[in-house]
């Protein structure tokens, strides 16, 4: 029997004893504990997600040209940093962790898990001195893919988003989505990209292009209103499936500083478009940072 049969039968056994799925993740933490392995932080699910969700850590992982990196990412502010911070950025822990989180949305929410809420899919090369796209992760991420998409009879197991350039997405897309999981191309308007935007403002600001419909996004529409079909990425899942449709979701600028983020997407042809922050479209100024006595 292998690793992830083992976890396979072990989250089965505990899905008959109706215990919460957060104690189903404990049960695994435990199992791999025992056995020496370690695991990267895994979260059970937030308001908005409602779904078992994995988390990298931030800068090792990423790409030199994430936008937000150092100055408006969310993982490195609030309850994300705290999870991140104690990633390790290790293939085999991700991958453990990976296992958990798809066998758990699948058999609690019946929904594939979030991976990469905090974190990217690159490493750091040394030949080149630059972080590149981390292969040896892709290919352990694909084999285990294959195989929960089989025990778990699933076609779609997680998805996540990416800051990768272009042609490398094109590239890493195809093979993930084979495997089950599906990589969202952020800050790229496009049909399989998603974009931060305000809303107010996307139908003048965004380009325009018949064959991409933007997509405020459902869960957060229903965080901040309480209304909408779909109430939560369980429920949505569109992310899930990114190239179904001929959608680019659009999700507001959320966290601490959202209202000074500048905006900034790309189209695939290398179009830049850009746009105000909210706090400079109405005169607010950033508040100096505090200082620690």
């Amino acid at each position: 029997m292998s690793e992830l049969e083992a976890l396979f039968e072990l989250m089965s056994k505990v899905r008959r004893s109706d215990v919460l799925p957060r104690t189903a993740i404990d049960r695994a933490r435990e199992y791999f504990r025992e056995g020496g392995l370690a695991i990267e932080p895994i979260g059970v699910s937030n308001i908005k997600t409602q779904i078992p969700s994995v988390y990298r850590p931030v800068g090792t992982t990423c790409p030199e040209t994430c936008g937000y990196l150092d100055e408006y990412c969310y993982a490195q502010q609030g309850n994300v940093l705290i999870h991140q911070g104690r990633a390790t950025g290790d293939v085999g822990a991700f991958i453990r962790s990976m296992a958990i989180g798809a066998i758990v949305g699948h058999m609690w929410f019946d929904a594939p898990c979030r991976l990469c809420v905090s974190g990217d899919l690159f490493v750091f090369d040394e030949s080149s001195g630059h972080q590149v796209v981390d292969w040896d992760l892709i290919e352990e991420m694909t084999c285990v893919g294959r195989e929960l998409q089989g025990l778990l009879n699933r076609k779609n197991i997680a998805w996540s988003y990416t800051h990768a350039e272009f042609e490398d997405w094109q590239e890493l897309f195809p093979v993930l989505r084979d495997a089950g999981i599906s990589v969202v191309l952020s800050d790229f308007a496009m049909v399989g990209g998603c974009v931060t935007w305000w809303w107010e403002h996307m139908d003048k600001e965004l380009p325009h292009d018949p064959g991409v419909r933007y997509l405020k996004c459902p869960a957060q529409i229903a965080k901040q209103t309480e209304a909408g079909k779909f109430k939560s990425c369980a429920e949505c899942q569109w992310c899930a499936h990114p190239m179904d449709k001929n959608f680019c979701v659009v999700f507001e600028p959320h966290g601490p500083g959202s209202d000074y983020m500048p905006l900034s997407c790309r189209t695939p042809d290398g179009m830049v478009y850009t746009g105000m922050s909210r706090a400079d479209r109405i005169g607010k100024k950033r508040p100096a940072p505090r200082r620690r006595k």
